[in-house]
């Protein structure tokens, strides 16, 4: 009976669904226009915090906004939101993917994270080799900025795996990571490394050996970033 009911009322049945359709419709696009007006309203400042950052990592010409254009409704509103760079003065905005190199790209990331974790309540923040395509004094300028985000914020913790002895150098606590491979297993073994151990690995880091002089240069270099940090 059920069936025949809605046969019969059909037309009726179907006023109905298309007036709730269009009053879901309306209410969907009075709450994106909100969110699209809030989401709008701190872009600006935004970009300021980020390019603060990016003179700290020896990016001084560039430049970041958010480009924002209209897309159809969808779950996540109405706005297509996309980063846009600028890093070379005279330089039109692109996206990050077209106009950073990979040492800019990784500069470019770390200040974003940076940005970011303050807003997310993490008490964790992981940078997994956030220092590829980069070495020498844009290295250095890497790790002094995680080791000042870590010692600023008293409420996290900040992880950073790298291959670079400029940037471990700068951590507080050092791990090395090894892997021993069996017949039919692999572990990963993690070990908490003395000062003197710390100042092997950094030298083997350096130069691929652990001698009188890498171990000098080591010791420098881990001195160096105590006074600066």
């Amino acid at each position: 009976m059920e069936t025949i009911d809605k046969i019969i009322h059909r037309q009726a049945g179907l006023e109905r669904l298309s007036k709730e359709k269009e009053e879901a419709l309306t209410l969907y696009q009075t709450k994106a226009e909100l969110l699209s007006k809030q989401r709008k309203s701190i872009f600006n400042d935004l970009s300021s915090q980020i390019e603060t950052h990016f003179k700290d990592l020896m990016l001084k010409n560039a430049r970041f906004k958010v480009d924002v254009q209209r897309k159809e409704p969808s779950a996540n509103g109405i706005d297509d939101i996309n980063f846009v760079v600028s890093m070379n003065p005279g330089q039109p905005f692109s996206l990050l993917k077209d106009s950073a190199s990979g040492g800019e790209l990784s500069r470019l990331m770390l200040a974003l994270k940076v940005v970011f974790q303050s807003q997310q309540g993490i008490d964790t923040i992981i940078f997994d080799e956030i220092d590829t395509g980069v070495s020498g004094q844009v290295a250095t300028a890497i790790g002094l900025k995680m080791s000042l985000l870590a010692r600023d914020a008293q409420d996290f913790s900040v992880l950073c795996i790298t291959h670079l002895a400029s940037v471990a150098a700068w951590a507080d606590h050092h791990y090395r990571v090894a892997k021993n491979s069996q017949s039919d297993s692999t572990l990963a073994h993690v070990e908490e490394l003395s000062d003197q151990q710390v100042l092997e690995e950094l030298a083997l880091m350096s130069s691929g050996s652990v001698s009188k002089a890498s171990l000098m240069a080591a010791k420098e270099l881990k001195e160096r970033t105590n006074q600066d940090g």
